[in-house]
């Protein structure tokens, strides 16, 4: 019978986030849009005034922010809107980023080393805390654990191997 020699949780950068729950940056002047380096609402704007915008490099000028779905123009939507364009500039800078998470076992089948992964979660924010990054090494797990049962492997040292990552993933 096929056979599970170790499981690990596996962090990877993830290159290719979808950061549209923050917002995104535009040149485009349309109504509720923040400066992006005074952190001031904008509106109505003529094209000269929008000229006048210092800009570093070929950075955009404005940025359109989400603000967690609350209705353009209230108080909310300012507040938050400032804090979805700090989060994006923290991103920008490197202070955080998004990784994927998922668990692998290394099993043997017929004596032949073989992965096997389960299907993972990608887009976390990496400063996500410990607790919620344990959840998601929790579920990862599970499905291992599903797609391990459907290749009729050996799961009698699954829990014991399943703390050891866990733990591991800890330190």
């Amino acid at each position: 019978m096929n056979k599970i020699e170790s499981i690990k949780i596996r962090m990877e950068l993830d290159n290719m986030p979808d950061t549209s729950y923050l917002g995104e940056y535009t040149d485009e002047m349309s109504d509720y849009v923040i400066e992006r380096h005074s952190e001031k609402y904008v509106k109505h704007m003529t094209e000269s005034e929008i000229d006048d915008i210092p800009r570093r490099g070929n950075e955009y000028r404005f940025f359109k922010p989400y603000a967690a779905g609350e209705p353009e123009g209230t108080r909310r939507y300012y507040r938050y809107g400032r804090m979805d364009l700090k989060r994006m500039e923290a991103l920008n800078r490197g202070d955080w980023g998004h990784i994927g998470i998922h668990a692998e076992a290394r099993i043997l089948v017929n004596g032949i080393g073989q992965t096997v992964t389960s299907m993972g979660l990608y887009g976390v924010e990496s400063d996500s805390g410990k607790g919620y990054l344990r959840e998601i090494a929790k579920e990862e797990l599970v499905g291992l654990k599903s797609a391990l049962t459907e290749l009729n492997v050996d799961m009698t040292n699954f829990d014991d191997l399943k703390d050891t990552a866990l733990n591991e993933e800890e330190a």
